[in-house]
């Protein structure tokens, strides 16, 4: 509704009643009732109008209003603003003054229970967020849960776009109740545009984009559609804020366990290969030692001057060689296991 129309709806409103109690007070005066009657009623159509509209501008105004139907209709000189007897003049003071008060009051508790009824509706929206956000599993389950809670609270079209290191870049829409995967643009001039981005948000030319950040990278950004009611942006801001801080928190366990299953896959990968050089090079070892012990015996058996004495020497080097190579490689593998320490 807009601003035009509530004013005239809320003036509508107040006017209806206290025509309203204008009208019982004839009927009372008609039945003789006292006028302290005439009073209350007049307080009770100021409360009326204070619950039924917002802003303390109708209370007020309205006590001014009742304030003058009551002299105009109900004190002598009748149908005029005149007052014959000062004593209504003290009695118009503490009836103003009372409604004022009693609008302002309740004015007051209707704005304060309003406020209490959205801070209600935000956290169990931020509960209901948390609880899917913690089950989500990947990146893609949070965009689309990311992009369905922030279209339900704007009813807007609304687009995640996961530019992180963990895995590929993601664009999931939420349009209506369909969540669909769009092409990706270019995903360097995203990250260009968004990274130590020192405003709130980014105005594009069909959306609002909002940066998610994480501690040390940008992880994401939301695109929401510029059809929205600037308004009602405004009056959602701290929401939203939290959403986004909610989805960058899951998106950085994403990361982080997705990090460390890498690095523990890398791990057991280096785990299993220097296991097989282990094996290998016992494996090595044990014929390397025969080959060099042979060959060793057989030049202490051969004549210096015989021409096979050369090749059992180059044997015995090759082999020992080998032999040095295989210790090599049973000492990096105690390295990297802890076991030496240099």
């Amino acid at each position: 509704m807009s601003k035009t129309k509530e004013v005239l709806l809320s003036l509508l409103k107040l006017a209806a009643i206290v025509f309203v109690a204008t009208i019982l007070g004839k009927i009372f005066t008609g039945l003789g009732f006292p006028e302290t009657n005439i009073v209350v009623m007049y307080l009770l159509a100021v409360l009326l109008v204070a619950r039924f509209t917002s802003g303390y501008q109708y209370g007020i105004l309205s006590a001014v209003v009742s304030l003058l139907c009551y002299n105009y209709f109900f004190t002598e000189p009748y149908h005029t603003l005149a007052v014959n007897d000062p004593e209504y003049l003290v009695t118009f003071s503490i009836m103003l003054t009372t409604s004022i008060l009693t609008s302002a009051l309740t004015t007051k508790e209707k704005l304060l229970t309003k406020e209490a009824n959205e801070r209600g509706k935000e956290s169990q929206i931020l509960y209901m967020l948390s609880s899917k956000l913690s089950d989500a599993s990947d990146i893609e389950a949070v965009l689309k849960i990311a992009a369905e809670s922030i279209s339900h609270l704007l009813q807007i079209n609304v687009g995640c776009i996961y530019i992180g290191r963990q895995s590929a870049p993601i664009y999931i829409q939420q349009s209506g109740k369909e969540q669909i995967h769009r092409g990706l643009p270019d995903v360097e001039e995203i990250r260009k545009k968004y990274t130590d981005l020192r405003t709130e948000y980014l105005e594009e030319e069909d959306t609002y984009g909002y940066p998610v950040n994480g501690r040390e990278h940008l992880l994401a950004v939301v695109k929401i559609d510029k059809t929205v009611n600037a308004e009602q942006l405004q009056e959602k801001k701290k929401l939203l804020h939290s959403i986004i801080e909610n989805v960058s928190m899951a998106m950085e366990r994403i990361e982080v366990t997705v990090e460390r299953v890498r690095d523990r896959e890398n791990m057991e990968r280096e785990r299993e290969r220097a296991n097989l050089l282990r094996a290998i090079s016992h494996d090595l070892r044990t014929p390397l030692s025969g080959i060099m012990g042979t060959s060793e015996m057989l030049m202490d058996m051969t004549d210096k001057e015989d021409r096979r004495q050369e090749l059992l020497q180059g044997i015995y080097q090759d082999a020992d060689w080998l032999k040095s190579l295989v210790e090599n490689i049973l000492s990096l593998t105690r390295l990297q296991d802890g076991k030496i320490v240099i």
